[in-house]
């Protein structure tokens, strides 16, 4: 029996040696299979910012006339202009695997050894009131480490007001990667100040303080290209972004860039001269307009963005109706002009004892028009609006070119 009782606890022990053996290879297993993984996941990233890269070069880096030194990144190309100390353009692509990138803020700030001349430093932004504006924005590349490390080379600064670097420009930088995510195709992007003549300088190494930004893209995935340009100046822009949405033939008129410069010159121009806002729009945006310029009026008439400012007073408030409510419950209907809900700007309102006044319905009739509407501005949870009780208070019209 004692013989017995060994000879059992030898078979369980080496049955568990056995197992705890098994164990530590499968584990070693799964480490090296990790490892494999990262090295595989490392060797994709490179591939695909190279990818990146050879897209730029093939539709064709911007071309100037007075252009500074070109250098390349792994994840960015851009042209150096020492005289301002800051980037005449930067161009990069914004691709779909931001939609699964989960890489943070590195704030990594540095000098850009790559600059023969050199760059920029922190002297030149500490404490001046100005940020340091990423041209091209560190969320492009959250999916990549070393992309998103190289975004805070202060070659990729420039000073900015923090008004629009935090506000419109940033939703100018949303709007383009909504659009990668949206669509799942990528963008190729360039973005950069306005040098011009004349331009006060910050800090020890004089850098520039441009009073306009431009950015552009286009859509290089269809045929043809879609493209859409911004120009914003230094300061609080009051506008939704659309509002400073231009045609890229605009914004090279304005630079002097030819962007996409290896394009054929029929795409070029058949993509750089026109826009589409509703193409750049998220789905649940699309239909919504920028308010219409000053340029743009018909005479004696206002925005829907100026109409806050008439509370309590008769204006002519002119926009495009881009959306309806009929409420079957209360028999009223609502219009919206320029953006829908819940970011509308002026919506006017038709109760339902007014309606027989109209000889259509409006909520049908109306929808996608461009209309001018005249009375009382009043406020309703800080959204201006004007209710209105015949078609005589309403004027369609054709927008100015």
């Amino acid at each position: 029996m004692r013989f017995l009782s060994v000879l059992l606890v030898f078979l369980f022990t080496t049955q568990a040696f056995a197992q705890t053996d098994a164990i530590i290879a499968k584990e070693k297993e799964l480490t090296q299979l990790d490892k494999k993984r990262e090295n595989l996941l490392a060797d994709l990233e490179v591939l695909k910012l190279k990818r990146n890269l050879a897209d730029l070069q093939r539709i064709g880096l911007p071309v100037m006339k007075d252009s500074g030194t070109t250098y390349s990144h792994s994840a960015f190309i851009f042209n150096y202009n020492e005289s301002a100390e800051q980037a005449n353009w930067v161009a990069h692509i914004i691709s779909p695997e931001i939609t699964s990138g989960i890489i943070t803020r590195t704030n990594d700030f540095r000098v850009d050894s790559l600059v023969k001349t050199g760059s920029a430093d922190l002297n030149d932004y500490w404490m001046l009131g100005y940020d340091r504006g990423h041209l091209a924005p560190s969320a492009d590349f959250r999916w990549s480490l070393k992309a998103l490390s190289e975004s805070y080379l202060y070659s990729n600064m420039a000073p900015q007001h923090a008004e629009l670097n935090r506000e419109r420009w940033a939703e100018a930088e949303d709007l383009l990667r909504a659009f990668v995510v949206d669509n799942q195709r990528p963008l190729y992007v360039v973005t950069g100040p306005v040098l011009e003549p004349g331009l006060d300088s910050i800090g020890p190494n004089r850098v520039a303080v441009p009073k306009r930004f431009y950015k552009v893209a286009i859509d290089y995935t269809q045929n043809p290209p879609q493209s859409i340009g911004f120009v914003m100046p230094n300061i609080y822009c009051k506008y939704p972004v659309m509002y400073y949405a231009l045609p890229v033939d605009s914004v090279e008129n304005l630079t002097g860039i030819d962007f996409f410069s290896r394009l054929p010159q029929d795409v070029q121009a058949k993509s750089e001269s026109t826009r589409t806002d509703s193409v750049w729009l998220v789905k649940s945006a699309r239909g919504n307009v920028a308010p219409l310029r000053k340029d743009q009026l018909p005479k004696g008439a206002i925005n829907t963005l100026d109409a806050k400012n008439y509370e309590g007073k008769t204006a002519k408030v002119c926009g495009k109706i881009v959306a309806t409510k009929y409420s079957e419950k209360s028999g009223s209907t609502f219009l919206n002009f320029d953006q829908k809900f819940p970011d509308q700007l002026f919506y006017i309102s038709i109760w339902k004892s007014d309606l027989p006044n109209f000889p259509y319905e409006p909520h049908r009739v109306l929808l996608n028009k461009n209309v001018c509407v005249t009375g009382k501005v009043t406020l309703n949870r800080g959204i201006p609006t004007i209710n209105i009780k015949n078609e005589k208070a309403m004027e369609i019209f054709e927008e100015e070119e």
